[in-house]
């Protein structure tokens, strides 16, 4: 996929519920722990960071608020190389989009759902 259709997903307005991210620094992934509550999906279970959409945000702007909100790490959008869309995992009538790349010691893939 080349760069501009990259960015072109990254930055289209279109309808998602949220996002993921897998970031990834060499050979190590981060992930976080949910919290233990009954009534969000997958409590007390370890996963990608990542949260709700809010207004009309981008996918860029959902990823890279999220990440700052969940880990204080500012998202650089030269990071993400590739991006594909997939139907959503919570709500299949919603998109999900993957990407990503693989630099050493730089954030490189996130998923949207």
């Amino acid at each position: 996929m080349e760069n501009a259709e990259v960015l072109d997903l990254l930055h289209r307005q279109m309808e998602f519920s949220g996002c993921k991210i897998a970031l990834i620094s060499d050979d190590k992934l981060l992930t976080i722990l949910r919290d233990d509550i009954s009534t969000i999906p997958w409590p007390n279970m370890w996963e990608l960071p990542g949260g709700g959409r809010e207004d009309e945000e981008t996918p860029f702007e959902c990823v890279q608020r999220e990440v700052f909100e969940e880990l204080g790490l500012k998202l650089e959008e030269a990071a993400i190389v590739w991006a594909k869309e997939y139907q959503g995992m919570l709500d299949p009538d919603k998109t999900s989009i993957y990407g990503g790349n693989h630099h050493s010691g730089r954030i490189c893939q996130y998923r949207l759902w």
